[in-house]
């Protein structure tokens, strides 16, 4: 990522014995409270660097693992303790590292059965983080509001992962949604931002990047899944940000666009009609119509918003979505006009958006994402 960070990771590198010591001291958690759907993304706790290294003498962890646990990209050589780099797969969709490694806030990495039921904490995944992300009902119990809405994230035996969640009737009006999600990257924000409730560090070394340096920005899914009890207000969705400046370096990254793609969607979320048409995206063999757009989004009205719907809501997805074909959208068209190339890439979220009397299962298998041609996939401990 940048220099400071490596330059910190190198640190920890040099003494695996006080690896500890490396440990950023976790941001103060805030709750996002935007109150509308631009606010859907932000949430979470302290989250990994991607390459961390491993325990006990394990050496560096592998960068990405394919589905069937073939080393995509090794995050470095073995350690000078001796160790040597992580293989296998779990399930057929993360990795697994020879040992546990520690994230710099702290968490300990993951393993198959691991769960949290906390609200806004997550789950280690070496290059990512699960986010048990609460942030709607949270603002709605603070607003005075009785909303019970029980969630957890997971990762499974098989090693896919997965949440639960059960939001009974908050009395919201569609603007507060729940966001369990699997983060790649970090938030747009800033590192003294107050709407930063994800670390001020990213999962990985591969983002942020500057758009004029992206020559492929990807993602792989093999199947994310929604399994509903109750139906009303849901949707599965993948989305990106886009920030003026490094989030990693500046207290205030000035957060530009936040572009949001719809997969599934419930009627209660359709009920929201789409204020333009007109502008398509084909990504991965798959056609994205925008939808929703916005030049005032978020607390104070301050970045973008663009919100693109697949031809028709499915409760599933599998396939690739092409990133910089998005971003290629946005650059040409006359949204983009005039906006610079030297703006970053921050993160990239899959998740589903759970508001009032909805309640079921998520399920996400075999995803990775890809950067420049460097692919990496969840990885967890033994």
């Amino acid at each position: 990522m940048t220099k400071s960070t490596l330059v910190s990771l190198t640190a920890c590198l040099s003494s695996l014995l006080s690896l500890a010591s490396c440990s950023a001291q976790k941001a103060a958690s805030s709750t996002c409270n935007e109150g509308d759907p631009g606010c859907s993304a932000v949430g979470g706790s302290t989250g990994a660097v991607g390459g961390s290294t491993s325990m006990g003498g394990s050496g560096l962890s592998t960068g990405g693992l394919s589905a069937n646990g073939t080393i995509l990209a090794t995050g470095g050589a073995p350690s000078a303790a001796g160790g040597k780099v992580g293989t296998g797969g779990a399930g057929g969709t993360a990795g697994t590292t020879s040992g546990v490694s520690v994230d710099p806030g702290g968490k300990a990495q993951a393993k198959a059965g691991d769960k949290t039921s906390t609200a806004n904490d997550y789950l280690n995944l070496g290059n990512m983080r699960l986010i048990n992300n609460n942030w709607g009902s949270i603002a709605l119990q603070k607003a005075g509001k009785s909303c019970n809405a029980p969630m957890s994230v997971n990762v499974n035996s098989d090693g896919s992962l997965g949440w639960t969640f059960n939001r009974g009737n908050c009395g919201d009006d569609g603007s507060h949604p729940d966001y369990p999600e699997l983060e790649f990257g970090v938030a747009p924000f800033g590192t003294t931002s107050s709407l930063r409730t994800t670390p001020a560090f990213s999962t990985t070394s591969l983002l942020p990047i500057q758009v004029k340096n992206i020559q492929s920005a990807s993602v792989s899914i093999g199947n994310f899944a929604i399994n509903l009890q109750s139906n009303t207000n849901w949707n599965l969705n993948i989305e990106f940000w886009l920030s003026k400046l490094d989030p990693l370096t500046n207290g205030d990254a000035q957060a530009y666009a936040e572009i949001m793609g719809l997969w599934g969607w419930s009627a209660g979320a359709a009920d929201w009609k789409c204020n333009v048409s007109g502008q398509s995206v084909t990504s991965g063999g798959k056609s994205y119509n925008l939808c929703h757009q916005s030049d005032s989004w978020g607390t104070g009205g301050t970045w973008r918003f663009f919100q693109f719907q697949a031809s028709s809501s499915q409760q599933s997805f599998a396939g690739t979505v092409d990133v910089k074909a998005f971003l290629d959208w946005f650059y040409n068209s006359s949204y983009g006009s005039g906006v610079s190339k030297d703006y970053y890439l921050t993160r990239i979220e899959i998740g589903s958006e759970i508001d009032d009397t909805t309640s079921g299962t998520c399920t996400l298998k075999d995803i990775s994402f890809t950067i420049n041609g460097t692919t990496q996939g969840p990885l967890l401990a033994k």
